[in-house]
């Protein structure tokens, strides 16, 4: 927010709409990262998600969330006028591409897919 705010000079919605796009990012990402590494968190002493949700239905079920909250907001700047349709249709086609890859990791649970 403060580059945009140097850039534009105003804290606008564009300032807040990448705000959210990168807020929500963080979490399908980071419980991706945290899903193939848990047993070292365990090791460690480390309780996150994926240590106490040893089956990872929880786990896979806040990724799919927050990534689904994520495909509404990455959208938004070419809704609100500030992309073109060329923006809207590739995020379309980039956020089919990881939810599909989303679900077919969330069914297999495996490291390989929580990469991918």
């Amino acid at each position: 927010m403060i580059g945009w705010v140097a850039a534009s000079g105003r804290l606008d919605k564009g300032a807040w709409l990448l705000f959210l796009i990168l807020f929500l990012w963080q979490f399908p990402h980071f419980h991706a990262i945290s899903w193939m590494y848990r047993e070292d968190y365990a090791r460690a002493g480390i309780r996150m998600l994926p240590v106490v949700d040893r089956d990872g239905t929880r786990t896979f079920r806040q990724i799919i969330v927050t990534a689904g909250m994520l495909v509404g907001v990455s959208v938004l700047p070419a809704v609100l006028g500030l992309a073109g349709v060329l923006y809207f249709f590739g995020r379309i086609g980039v956020e089919h591409r990881t939810s599909s890859g989303l679900f077919v990791a969330a069914a297999e649970k495996t490291n390989v897919r929580a990469n991918g």
